[in-house]
């Protein structure tokens, strides 16, 4: 039995996150798991054509002028190593992707019945804002047969149980986090029953927890420290989908880390946060926490790792640097640009020199930067903009502690204020422009950087897009 993890044709620049996450979850598991990239078959196959753009209109509409005969030849050399009693789990990266999986599956259904176990998941299972199990298109694909079991939400905690029920569990397996006021993010179960705060939770404190030690077999713990966002990016939603910033005491986040520490071998700890630096102070006390939790309990061993907020170069002080590295810390650094007319208008603080400056002090503290995101194709974005890149291929080339560079192209958001100066349909959202950029300009800069990039760092794993697999 194999567990196979298809790609759904969409166009997008990276091969999606949550199917690396899904995978790397399964292999944790010790299950068969191979991938199966529909997407850049498809795409291969269309790149250079009057199709091109058909590709997302078949995802959307369900119909368009693809010749659905050749399509359907594809896909059938694409699954040709599925056997009936195998697994077949699709990605929904988005709403646009719902219509090739009705495909996909369907075709699966004629070729092996009931016999075969179909699942889903991704961001497309829902309608953006929904939670939990509110979902009518999962409770139709189910109905018709399209798919057994559905995943919604945090699949980390949802696939292990799937896994434990010997893939038993059919229908929509759910399961986010909670938000409760003043405390950010934490496990009902655990406030219930270590943390007594009942009184400030409510009814909450009774809902059934599906976080288990079974989830964390490789001793990885993920814990909040911050929910939200401080800052207000022009291209970022988490504003949005955040509103209020919440942080937890720093107290608070040891004991949880206790907690675990009590019940399971804890090897790595995994912030989730969107700015877990957003107060210097407070996250310098963590760091203090922490580093003095280690002591107590010798396990200086253990390893943790979040997204990381730059900053101006004199608001990151050098005892912050010298306690990430003692607390053995990897940061997920979102520079964004490097140019500094770029990051005014994206209302950033920072400037190019204060990027340069955290590299090279990471370098100096060896603490490794586990990945490095720029993107390119803004909408304000000019040709000297876009040069000014040239610095960052510079500085790559001295010594430096970057595990893998993530050139995003520049998307949208719906309510955005870049969607002021853009012209876009919201039905084509990767086709948007104005006078200075539209889509050829932003995957050709992103192309271009990518080359760069892995010339000078030959040895980095970088995140391939599925334009480049496809030509590849």
């Amino acid at each position: 039995m194999t567990i196979w993890l298809l790609q759904l044709p969409r166009l997008d620049d990276n091969f999606s996150w949550g199917l690396k996450e899904v995978q790397n979850i399964l292999l944790n598991l010790k299950q068969p798991v191979d991938v199966i990239d529909i997407n850049c078959e498809i795409m291969k196959q269309f790149i250079h054509t009057e199709h091109w753009h058909s590709i997302e209109d078949y995802g959307i509409k369900g119909q368009s002028d693809l010749p659905l005969a050749d399509v359907k030849q594809i896909i059938t050399k694409c699954i040709a190593p599925i056997q009936a009693d195998d697994i077949v789990l699709s990605c929904v990266f988005s709403v646009d992707s719902r219509s090739w999986l009705r495909l996909v599956h369907a075709m699966l259904r004629k070729k092996f019945g009931d016999k075969i176990l179909l699942g889903a998941g991704g961001q497309g299972v829902k309608e953006p804002g929904d939670r939990l199990d509110t979902s009518e298109w999962a409770d139709w694909a189910i109905a018709i047969g399209l798919v057994d079991v559905i995943f919604i939400g945090e699949t980390a905690n949802t696939l292990p149980n799937w896994v434990e029920s010997n893939f038993t569990l059919k229908g929509k397996l759910h399961h986010q986090h909670q938000t409760f006021p003043n405390i950010g993010f934490i496990d009902p179960k655990l406030l219930k029953e270590d943390f007594d705060r009942t009184k400030q939770v409510g009814s909450y404190a009774t809902i059934n927890s599906h976080r288990d030690e079974k989830y964390f077999r490789d001793g990885g713990v993920r814990i909040h420290f911050t929910q939200g966002c401080v800052k207000r990016c022009t291209f970022c939603d988490v504003w949005h989908t955040w509103p209020k910033f919440t942080m937890r005491d720093p107290h608070d986040v040891i004991k949880e880390i206790d907690y675990y520490h009590q019940r399971m071998k804890v090897n790595h700890l995994s912030f989730p946060d969107n700015t877990i630096n957003a107060s210097n102070s407070q996250f310098l006390r963590l760091l203090e926490l922490l580093y003095d939790w280690k002591d107590k309990n010798n396990r200086h061993d253990i390893t943790w790792s979040s997204q990381f907020a730059i900053k101006p170069a004199n608001q990151l002080s050098d005892e912050m640097f010298q306690l990430i590295a003692e607390t053995k810390g990897e940061l997920s650094v979102g520079f964004d640009h490097a140019s500094d007319d770029v990051l005014a208008h994206m209302k950033k603080l920072y400037v190019w020199d204060d990027i340069k400056d955290f590299i090279m002090r990471s370098k100096t503290n060896q603490i490794n930067i586990t990945n490095a995101i720029w993107m390119v194709g803004y909408p304000t974005e000019t040709h000297q903009d876009y040069d000014q890149y040239e610095k960052l291929i510079d500085l790559v080339q001295q010594e430096n502690t970057i595990l893998a560079h993530n050139v995003q192209v520049t998307g949208i958001n719906r309510g955005s204020p870049l969607e002021k100066i853009v012209t876009i349909d919201f039905g084509r959202p990767n086709d948007w422009h104005n006078d200075l950029i539209n889509k050829n300009i932003r995957m050709d800069r992103k192309n271009k950087l990518d080359q760069h990039l892995q010339k000078h760092n030959p040895a980095y794993w970088q995140y391939r897009s599925t334009l480049v697999r496809a030509q590849s």
